[in-house]
């Protein structure tokens, strides 16, 4: 399965709902491997597209050791994925 970008490969589904699911995946950049969660959500309207980007700019934004960090955020295959 390809999650859309070429630098993370997933490894298992940690779990789902009605919008999408959550995956595990290795990510290799500039040579080292680390773990981290692709938050993958389908849109199929496009009010949640609104609201997925209000969540992305809000997480994006917040610094804290007991909030999950946020990577980054791209789109593919009409779903945003959210990488934490």
């Amino acid at each position: 399965m390809s999650i859309g970008d070429s630098s993370l490969h997933p490894v298992c589904v940690l779990g789902g709902g009605r919008f999408g699911h959550v995956y595990l995946c290795k990510s290799i950049l500039n040579g080292v491997l680390e773990y981290v969660c692709v938050k993958r959500i389908q849109v199929r309207q496009p009010k949640l597209e609104i609201k997925m980007m209000d969540e992305i700019y809000i997480i994006s934004q917040l610094k804290h050791p007991n909030i999950v960090r946020f990577i980054r955020a791209f789109v593919f295959e009409s779903s945003i994925n959210i990488v934490l």
